[in-house]
């Protein structure tokens, strides 16, 4: 029976080095959706990680979404 929680998975975990790149990918202004690709993850989980570093994602190109 679920407890609605989940343990967070070692394969899906953030290394120090995902979260030096993600740094650098922002510095070097990439948008969110190729950081997403390169870091393999989502691009909400790479906005939840930014902000939890306080890395500013502000100003970088999203492409807008298809209707």
């Amino acid at each position: 029976m679920s407890r609605g929680f989940t343990v967070p998975s070692a394969a899906n975990s953030w290394s120090m080095h995902d979260v030096q790149k993600l740094q650098s990918l922002v510095e070097a202004r990439t948008s969110l959706r190729e950081i997403a690709k390169i870091l393999r993850r989502t691009e909400s989980s790479i906005r939840n990680k930014a902000a939890l570093h306080g890395i500013s994602l502000r100003g970088l190109l999203c492409e807008p979404r298809s209707a």
